[in-house]
Parts: structure tokens; sequence; C-alpha cells
């Protein structure tokens, strides 16, 4: 079966210090909410929205598309977003889990008819990427994209706990990469995965997650089958999409020349200074996630010192405006 292949196509996303999670921008008292939560919940799917991604590694776009087709209700084409992920994955077989929902903010999609699944082309990654993206299928594509995406998968508490908060609070499915087993095979539509004692091989997958019952959570799995998938066992990655524009988190102009090393370690000590200098309990570290990416700019590119970013973070969380403009640099602003 499908199993044989060399991957299904996901790609265990690197650690990334610079990572958002929605736990950081969330709020609430964690046990409080998590205990809140139904016992069962799921978003209103429409099953034919369902794909086969048959013998390629495209299973993260094919999970992906899901978040657009419930976001646009309306069915998109995994092989347009899958032509633009590779790109950004630059693997030659599947992709990183977060590279996916990378492709929904850069790219979108367009309606599924325009580029859609046949035989054919999934029968292979060549066959599948062998098109010519016209200026029709761009036009929708531009109309259908994300402004912004997440880590759903757990910071503070658990993945599983993580996952289901995300989704109930934003009404929005997430895409999850998790070790895919022979032993999932031939698991009907409708059915749950269970792993055999001894099976030991295992293949990465990336699927659309919908909501949870009371065994686990709920698979939109890009073989036509909605699954369940039981809450002790393992997830990778998880990633959902924000509309970054309501929630007000602003994105810096990127830098012509950048250092990821810098801008990594700078992250881990920023998220250490924010999580030591401000209680859980006080607004100001959501006040400083929603300007993370701004934060980390400004410390690697902008001259700024920690101690300068934790009194901005300070004095706009009291004052609700900002101490300076921490895109422009240092030596413009203070004296």
């Amino acid at each position: 079966m499908f199993f044989k292949q060399k991957q299904l196509g996901a790609v265990r996303d690197k650690k990334d210090y610079r990572d958002l999670y929605y736990e950081m921008i969330a709020g609430g008292e964690w046990e409080d909410i998590i205990g809140q939560l139904p016992k069962s919940f799921k978003l209103n799917y429409d099953k034919h929205w369902r794909y086969n991604q048959g013998k390629t590694s495209a299973c993260g776009s094919h999970g992906a598309c899901g978040i657009l087709n419930f976001k646009y209700q309306t069915k998109t084409s995994p092989r347009y977003l899958w032509k633009f992920v590779k790109r950004i994955s630059n693997l030659s077989w599947g992709s990183y889990t977060r590279d996916n929902v990378q492709g929904l903010v850069q790219f979108g999609s367009c309606t599924y008819d325009l580029a859609p699944n046949t035989n054919d082309n999934i029968k292979s990654d060549a066959n599948y990427q062998d098109f010519a993206v016209n200026g029709s299928m761009q036009q929708e594509a531009s109309k259908m994209r994300c402004t912004g995406y997440v880590r759903a998968n757990g910071l503070i508490g658990n993945n599983y706990d993580s996952i289901r908060k995300f989704i109930y609070e934003t009404k929005s499915p997430v895409i999850l990469s998790f070790p895919y087993y022979s032993s999932f095979n031939g698991t009907p539509d409708g059915g749950t995965f269970i792993r055999k004692a001894n099976d030991k091989s295992f293949v990465g997958h990336i699927v659309l997650c919908k909501g949870w019952n009371e065994k686990g959570l709920i698979l939109v799995d890009s073989f036509d089958r909605t699954v369940t998938y039981p809450k002790e066992y393992m997830v990778w990655d998880a990633w959902g999409v924000l509309d970054f524009k309501a929630e007000k988190i602003k994105l810096p102009k990127k830098p012509a020349n950048r250092n990821l090393k810098t801008e990594q370690t700078n992250a881990l000590v920023l998220k250490t200074m924010i999580y030591k200098e401000f209680a859980s309990t006080d607004k100001a570290r959501i006040t400083a996630f929603k300007h993370w990416f701004r934060l980390v700019n400004a410390v690697s590119y902008k001259g700024y010192t920690f101690t300068d970013l934790m009194n901005w973070i300070y004095f706009l969380d009291r004052k609700g405006k900002e101490l300076f403009d921490i895109e422009d640099d240092r030596a413009n602003q203070i004296k």
C-alpha cells in the first residue's frame, strides 16, 4: 500500500525559537480553560472537500488546503499550493509541516476545478507538479490566502490540549504531523488509527484536524477518509492560521541581509526574559508577544538592547503607546 512509498510526505519541523505559539498570545488561565472544553467537538467540514493524494508526497498541502476550504467554504486546489510549497521546503520529497501554512499566507490557492487531482497526476510528485500556473489561477489564489500562522501545539500544556484549545477558541482547523505506522493502513472511513504493539517502522504524515471526540483527535486524512487519532499518540507539529490584522499582530519589514542564527539566539533570550520579567497573570506578556516579530527584529537589526525592549513592553502595556519606534534604528530614537 502507500506505506511502501519513500515517505508519505511529512518532515518534522526543526526547532525554531522565533516561532509564535498560539499560547503566547491567547491568554487565560490554562487549567480553567482546558477544564471547560467539551468532551467532543468538531467543525462542520464538508465531506466533498476531502482529497486523495495518491502516490505523491503532498500530504501537507492537502491538509493545508483543508484550512482554506473551511475558511472560504469552497474546495481549493492542493496541487496549486504544492507547486509553491515545494519552493519553500526545497526538499526532494515531502515538506516541513510549517511550510504548508507559510504557503497559505504567501501564495494561497485557487479553486479545485482549475487544478484538480486526477488519476494520472497523483501517480508521482513529478506528474503532480507538471503544470503551468496561469493568470486565472493566480487571480483566484490572491483572494484565498491567510494573513498569519501560529504554532497550535503545546507550549504550556500537552499537544492534545493545546490543539483542542486552538480549534475551540478560533473555530478553525489545524494541520498536524505525526508518525504514521503501517498498521494504520486499511483503517476505514470513520475508523480509528490503532498501532500494533510490534509495529516499529513509521513515516511522517500531515493531515487536517477538525476537532476531537472522547477517544482523540478527528483527522481528515488525504486518502479520502476521516479517522480518529488516539489522544495518547504522539503529535510532532501543529499549525493553524490567524487573522493577524484582526489580532493586531504586526510584522516588521524584513532586512535585506538576514542572520538567522542571530535571530534564533536573540529570540530565545528575549522569550526567556519576557517570561521572567512579567508574571503569568500579567497581560504584558500578551502585549509583548503581539509584537513578537517586531521585537526579534529590533534586537537583531536595529541596535536595541534587551533592557530597552523590556522597558518598551512595560510602557506600551501600561500607557497604551510605544515608548519609541522599534522599527527605526536605536541611534535615531534613544539619544
